[in-house]
């Protein structure tokens, strides 16, 4: 694992661990206010198993339309600077995932408790 320090004009705008060799973020913080965990996932009933020609199939096609895995997710919404723990879980919310999995999004503010939540295509 690496702990990664993203910097924008010579300012630490956020920190993220990630593994070698990949460009998601597993987790991260914002000197912004707010931080993020990808949690393990479960695949729920109906989906096709982790690995099939089936999953292959549908997370190409998931990827062509834009969608991604939850790690690169983690990255785009740091790298487009959401500036607070509301934004950020509104990004979440609202971007396609390539499967279904859980994050955890932590705000700096008193009653931004953290939210898990699924996220499913």
């Amino acid at each position: 694992m690496i702990h990664a320090i993203f910097k924008r004009g010579g300012r630490t705008v956020y920190e993220g661990t990630t593994y070698a060799g990949t460009v998601g973020l597993s987790t991260a913080f914002s000197a912004q206010g707010w931080a993020v965990s990808v949690n393990a996932r479960d695949i729920p009933p109906g989906w096709p198993a982790q690995g099939s020609a089936e999953a292959k199939r549908d997370g190409v096609a998931a990827a062509r339309t834009g969608a991604a895995i939850l790690p690169l997710l983690t990255r785009q919404a740091f790298d487009a600077n959401m500036r607070n723990y509301n934004e950020a879980v509104k990004y979440y919310a609202e971007f396609p995932s390539i499967m279904p999995g859980y994050l955890i999004v932590g705000g700096a503010v008193r009653l931004n408790a953290p939210l898990l939540r699924q996220f499913i295509l």
